[in-house]
């Protein structure tokens, strides 16, 4: 047994020599046919580029733009510190500073940048800028036009989006573009809004009679600059692509990059069913105003009263019968409410393309013309035209949409945007999702042109737009007795269901007993049925009707004939085709009806809808 043992040590010795010496001398790699294991190595092991910060020049003009980059897909987080402190952005701590979205105007300091990528990163880059002095890009207090062209494109429509940021840009000159829209509870509240030359403004409002505004409020407000010649979009490849405020001149698009406040106040504490006016001006050594200008409240108790609605007016630049169609159908609609002894139309509503292409300021301009603006409180949802930086121009065959801010900065929208989401979180919808209440009628407006945006900023889908339209109708539970749905996208014409997401729509309308759904963008009238789970059913039960309204642009007025299939297996009980005209709507305590007009001011088509039973009445 000793000898076994002895031969057993003596062998696991030369196992235990050998394997220490081929440790020690590895074999080539051929030698032993055999090939050596790599090691298995880990993801994502390479950190970004370091962040390259352009201009490279360190004393610039002031108003000069400062780009940040990095290797594609890595994100970019940033200071700037001010001379005599440190920076304190580390490759710990980056998540608590700004992300990098779009391009900066240097400031007097240094900028340091980061690029993360997984969870590596780059080292920090800075760049220090002194901005040179001299006369600001940026108007102070001053009238001063100046005009710089710039190409975006060069006419062929098939390269890629070039873009240059401006030396200067177009200062506008006077106050323009004053609107007034609802807020919240129109029975005190309404939003105004206006673009200004000077960051100092005021908005100045009392109740019609007091014609010397000797009884008068004013709110002083500190405006903030367009960033429209900054925007960001994506194009059909995912790439980011700047645009901004243009203009067409023969076959290229220019950038005039106009310059302006973008002016919103919120007056509260107003008399319910009562008439306003309300001026706006600045201050500084040349003071403006413009104005006075009238809107009415919302009364609270159900009365009756009367809403004008339209759409597809496609205001381009220069053409004044646009302009005048406006003022012709709300003079017939008020014409046509004398007549029964009704009131006149207490406010406007427009959904969508107000104007032929909206990154255009030219055509907001010609819409600024509508005399009506400074009569009525006006409420609006965006259309595809409202969005667009071209019609012409195509990104992967596709109409360059951009963003509704566009029209966010030219009209007044409420703050109602926002739902909670649970105990602790707020969802923030793009502003041109909004409601307001006027008179116990509860309105609620949804872009449904959000999933066609480009925008980083002003992008959301569907199923949140529906969530916070079931939030909408809890928080304002009660304070309603009818309810009207808008959008820009058709729902149903002659008979056929379009691209404005019926099918989706439909259940959340169902649910909440939705009155009216109103749309346009087809330039086809039709007017459905109450429809109840995608039925037509008897007039004052739960349905909800659908109308596709009319366009308002062209040369003249159209007579309306009914070309429906106008049976209950249909969903269209009226259809008259592509024609020009508008609605009035007169609302009381027991019903809502919708009269069509065209031609003349004729009443062509007309429904009623009964007060739904409530949980509350």
């Amino acid at each position: 047994m000793k000898k076994i043992f002895k031969n057993l040590f003596v062998f696991l010795s030369v196992v235990f020599v050998m394997s220490f010496v081929a440790a020690c001398n590895p074999e080539p790699t051929g030698q032993s046919g055999q090939e050596p294991v790599t090691p298995e190595q880990p993801e994502n092991t390479t950190p970004p580029a370091d962040v390259t910060i352009k201009p490279k020049a360190t004393k610039v003009n002031p108003g000069t733009k400062v780009t940040l980059s990095s290797t594609s897909g890595a994100t970019i987080y940033y200071e700037i510190v001010k001379e005599g402190s440190a920076s304190t952005l580390t490759a710990e701590n980056y998540a608590g500073f700004t992300q990098y979205k779009q391009s900066l105007t240097a400031e007097d300091g240094t900028v340091y940048a980061i690029a993360v990528k997984g969870d590596k990163t780059s080292a920090i880059t800075n760049r220090k800028y002194t901005v040179l002095a001299g006369k600001s890009n940026v108007p102070t207090d001053t009238l001063k036009v100046e005009t710089v062209d710039n190409t975006v494109w060069n006419g062929t429509r098939d390269a890629e989006i070039a873009y240059e940021a401006p030396a200067d840009g177009i200062t506008i000159s006077k106050l323009q573009l004053v609107t007034a829209g609802p807020g919240a509870d129109c029975s005190t509240e309404m939003t105004v809004s206006w673009h200004s030359p000077v960051p100092v403004n005021y908005v100045e409002y009392t109740t019609a009679d007091d014609t010397s505004f000797a009884r008068s409020g004013k709110i002083w407000i500190k405006a903030e600059l367009t960033k429209a010649e900054d925007f960001i979009g994506r194009d059909a490849n995912g790439k980011d692509v700047h645009y901004g405020w243009g203009r067409l001149s023969g076959s290229t698009i220019k950038l005039d990059h106009t310059r302006f406040y973008v002016c919103k106040a919120k007056l509260e504490g107003l008399k319910p069913n009562t008439d306003y006016i309300y001026k706006v001006g600045t201050n500084g050594a040349s003071p403006l105003s413009a104005g006075p200008y009238k809107f009415k409240t919302a009364g609270t108790n159900g009365g009756q009263y009367t809403f004008f609605w339209a759409s597809d007016l496609h205001t381009p630049s220069g053409d004044s019968k646009y302009v005048k169609r406006i003022s012709e159908l709300i003079g017939f609609a008020n014409a046509n409410l004398k007549k029964k002894a009704l009131p006149e139309v207490s406010y406007v509503l427009f959904t969508g393309d107000l104007v032929e292409e909206g990154a255009y300021y030219s055509s907001w301009l010609c819409w600024d013309k509508i005399p009506e603006l400074r009569e009525y409180m006006w409420a609006s949802c965006v259309g595809n035209h409202d969005y667009y930086f071209d019609e012409s121009y195509r990104v992967g065959g596709q109409k360059a949409r951009v963003s509704p801010r566009w029209q966010y900065e030219c009209t007044a929208f409420p703050d109602t945007n926002k739902y909670t989401k649970d105990d602790t979180t707020v969802e923030t919808l793009p502003p041109s999702n909004y409601w307001y209440l006027y008179n116990r009628v509860l309105f609620i407006g949804i872009d449904s042109m959000l999933n066609e945006s480009c925008d980083y900023d002003y992008i959301s889908n569907e199923t949140v737009q529906m969530k916070w339209f079931r939030a909408v109708l809890k928080e304002n539970e009660e304070k309603y007795d009818y309810i009207v749905a808008f959008q820009h996208y058709a729902y149903i014409v002659n008979d056929k269901v379009m691209y404005g997401n019926y099918d989706d729509w439909k259940t959340v309308y169902d649910e909440a007993g939705v009155d009216f759904a109103l749309s346009s963008d087809s330039h086809e009238y039709d007017r459905t049925f109450e429809l109840y789970k995608d039925r037509a059913i008897d007039a004052g039960k739960n349905g909800t009707v659908y109308v596709t309204s009319p366009m308002t642009e062209g040369s003249a007025l159209d007579p309306m004939t009914n070309k429906a299939p106008g049976k209950y297996n249909s969903k269209s009980e009226f259809y008259a085709g592509g024609v020009k005209g508008g609605m009035y709507f007169v609302v009381n305590s027991n019903s809502m009806t919708m009269y069509t007009i065209g031609k003349n001011g004729t009443v062509f088509d007309e429904k009623t809808v009964g007060r739904k039973k409530r949980a509350w009445n």
